[in-house]
């Protein structure tokens, strides 16, 4: 793809000149090509342009704060239901589920990954609403945002499948051929829903600890459901 990635520089030579966004140009250079599919190139390219943008630390950044913010005034408004007295029964059922240690854990768990995707991805105070990542308005440092996102990814999928497999989740019970993988009864190697110390146990080793316990249970079981 001939895609210039800083989005508003001189172009000079055979792409001619003029101030353009990535796209643009390869875009005008296709429909110029006597019998070249341009629309299928420009369709091809935007799609291209939409999946790269599904790994940026920014997207995935303004999605966590969204569900945050809903969370939050959710929690809010039931509260202010119970408060005013005689709440109805699928209020108080709202309340207790809010309540139960598996769903308050998910929420802080939430607010981390939040913060992992704002300071280790370089999201922080970024916003962006192109959602392709051919327009990006960060230019060149949009390269970076995609490798950042996909890097906090990586690391979250591994907190993830430990939590699932060393906290317990509501009622839920292993069935007896998988109980070796979980661990509901020993002590836990780290605290899911603290930033600071998911950051510690990366530099102290026992963040290592869990991924050998991952990448064994994916090889031994074929499984890479909880590898979210």
């Amino acid at each position: 793809l001939l895609i210039k990635r800083k989005p508003n520089v001189t172009y000079t030579g055979w792409r001619g000149t003029g101030s353009e966004s990535n796209s643009l140009k390869p875009i005008k250079l296709a429909r110029a090509m006597e019998g070249f599919d341009s629309e299928g190139f420009v369709e091809d390219l935007e799609s291209y342009g939409g999946w790269r943008c599904g790994h940026c630390s920014v997207r995935e950044a303004m999605e966590l704060r969204r569900q945050a913010e809903d969370q939050e005034k959710f929690r809010r408004k039931i509260e202010e239901e119970m408060k005013r007295g005689k709440p109805s029964l699928a209020t108080r059922e709202r309340h207790d589920y809010f309540k139960r240690s598996d769903v308050v854990r998910a929420y802080k768990m939430l607010l981390v990954k939040l913060r992992f995707y704002e300071e280790m991805g370089g999201a922080k105070d970024k916003s962006c609403e192109e959602a392709n990542w051919l327009k990006c308005s960060y230019g060149e440092e949009s390269e970076q945002l995609v490798e950042n996102g996909s890097i906090v990814k990586h690391l979250w999928r591994r907190i993830k499948w430990y939590d699932y497999h060393w906290n317990p989740s509501g009622p839920y019970a292993p069935k007896v051929y998988d109980r070796e993988w979980y661990h509901y009864d020993e002590a836990g190697i780290l605290d899911v829903t603290s930033f600071e110390d998911v950051r510690k146990a990366i530099r102290d080793g026992r963040l290592d600890k869990i991924i050998k316990e991952h990448d064994r249970y994916i090889k031994e079981t074929g499984c890479e459901i909880y590898n979210l």
